[in-house]
């Protein structure tokens, strides 16, 4: 291939960093760089992935090779062979039969002997070499998760990141504590044990200035951390078994080697093994703390919150959330309170509306909208008002539409008259070409809209038809409503889109229909 504009690759995972000298990135790259000096190919770009398997193609220096490919800055690609690109062998096959050949790209592995401009028998057995790639991303993935298991099943630390209030002696994977951090998670057993709830527990923590573990943790090494205590982190610590001497691991596990998507592992299947390191809680002190949590679920409260997937705050845009009011009452009492406030007063508005009244404000408006919707005269009116926002918006767009086809067809007159004038020696060469291209790329504009007003009248036409088909629908689910003296959460989630709620406790229902948001919300 003449004037070949070479990007070469390189990866290494950190399954294979430090086991074999050969797969090295800079022995790759010293490859690489012998075969462009002997078949003397031009040298353009370097794109490096160290620490990325090659079971997954979500790598940064992959994703800038293929934009510069989208982009024509290079037309052939090398590795040191085959692995490199991926062991992936489906994906593989996909780039270099499809992709690469669609891009007219040449792609050279060196140690395979694979030439994509080359009639080779080694191109043919191309995706047999990745099957076995893939084979053998599947045996490290197994090796490794076995050696995990084995660290764990004797008591060692095999889980990544260490809990809160401890440390890693790294040369004996053993936890030691960090007294720092362990003072704060004996106070928050003791303040727990005293009657305080967890939500208070947060407050005096962050009140304090205390740091919390992410933010803890960025003192020692650089990861992402919270800016202030929240409500999950304490009750994970005050009810995980390491802090009175036990490790439970492999709680988590990956789909499969392909996939770094994460899956539960059932409690019986998971690693357990107890006093396998200094605890921070003696067991008594741990066990009253579990009884506690017991007996709070044994007495959680029956009630039901209809609501609770379809209430938003109208100004950060966050699911409000439900909680237990303080004031004592023979009945349960709750609260709407928005999680942002609760996190930093700064960031949003005070909100505590009592939820009961909420939801039977709710109840109360839709079925009044429902009733409406029974007056056929008025859902008549109202959806005839609906459709007729359909009609005058098409007949605006297709208006518009009209005057840019004339100006085309104006354009192409020019067009077709100027020529006329070159042939006839009217106008010279230059001015010709200077006024073509000028005409040319306003049309091109023209076209840009005349494509963008067709695409908005598809999805008026297809929003239009989606109305009329959930007028004709709906009167089955409004039917359902009525019938029940109790809705359900199935009933409202057929009949309610979104509930906001802003700082002064107006409620706004935005239906699923749009005739019913007519119906409450344009009266």
């Amino acid at each position: 291939m003449k004037n070949d504009k070479v990007g070469i690759y390189l990866r290494l995972s950190s399954s294979e960093d430090g086991n074999k000298e050969s797969e090295s990135i800079s022995n790759q790259r010293k490859i690489i760089m012998k075969y462009l000096n002997d078949n003397n190919l031009i040298f353009i770009k370097e794109y490096v992935d160290d620490g990325y398997s090659g079971t997954s193609f979500d790598r940064p220096g992959f994703k800038d090779l293929l934009r510069d490919i989208n982009n024509k800055k290079i037309n052939t690609v090398i590795t040191k062979d085959l692995s490199r690109l991926g062991r992936n062998y489906v994906t593989v096959g996909e780039y270099i039969e499809n992709f690469f050949p669609e891009h007219k790209i040449r792609y050279i592995s060196i140690l395979d002997n694979i030439d994509t401009f080359e009639d080779d028998i080694q191109n043919d057995i191309a995706p047999f070499r990745s099957v076995m790639n893939e084979m053998y991303a599947k045996d490290i993935s197994n090796k490794v998760k076995s050696s995990k298991r084995n660290m764990m099943q004797k008591g060692k630390w095999a889980s990544g990141s260490v809990v809160y209030g401890y440390n890693l002696d790294v040369e004996n994977n053993v936890l030691i504590i960090d007294d720092e951090a362990a003072k704060i998670v004996r106070r928050i057993y003791s303040m727990f044990l005293d009657g305080k709830r967890i939500v208070d527990i947060k407050r005096i923590l962050d009140a304090e200035g205390i740091l919390p573990p992410g933010k803890y943790k960025n003192m020692k090494k650089v990861t992402d951390a919270y800016e202030y205590w929240n409500t999950d982190r304490i009750k994970c610590i005050l009810t995980n078994r390491v802090y009175k001497g036990d490790i439970v691991q492999h709680k988590t596990t990956n789909i499969s080697y392909k996939s770094k998507k994460k899956i539960y592992i059932p409690k019986e299947k998971q690693v357990i093994t107890e006093n396998t390191h200094e605890p921070i809680i003696d067991k008594e002190t741990f066990e009253k703390v579990q009884q506690k949590f017991t007996r709070k679920s044994n007495n959680k409260r029956k009630y039901q919150h209809l609501l609770k997937d379809y209430i938003y705050c109208e100004h950060c845009g966050r699911k409000l959330s439900i909680a237990v009011a303080k004031r004592k009452t023979t009945v349960d009492s709750y609260k709407v309170v928005c999680p942002l406030y609760e996190k930093d007063h700064n960031l949003c508005y005070k909100r505590y509306m009592d939820y009961r009244e909420l939801e039977d404000c709710v109840l109360e408006n839709i079925k009044d909208t429902l009733e409406k919707y029974l007056d056929k005269k008025i859902i008549n009116e109202k959806f005839d008002m609906l459709i007729k926002e359909y009609d005058n918006e098409l007949k605006e767009k297709e208006i518009l539409l009209c005057n840019y086809e004339q100006q085309i067809k104006g354009i192409e007159n020019k067009l077709s008259i100027l020529y006329k004038d070159r042939l006839d020696g009217i106008i010279s060469a230059d001015k010709y070409k200077m006024i073509s291209e000028s005409l040319k790329q306003e049309m091109n504009k023209l076209n840009n809209k005349v494509n963008l007003i067709k695409e908005e009248i598809i999805n008026i036409n297809n929003s239009r038809k989606q109305d009329i088909n959930d007028y004709k629908n709906s009167n089955k689910i409004i039917a359902e409503f009525f019938d029940l003296k109790n809705p359900n959460s199935v009933i409202l989630d057929n009949l309610i889109n979104k509930i906001k709620i802003d700082k002064n406790g107006v409620v706004t229902i935005f239906y699923k229909f749009k005739v019913m948001d007519f119906l409450c919300n344009n009266e």
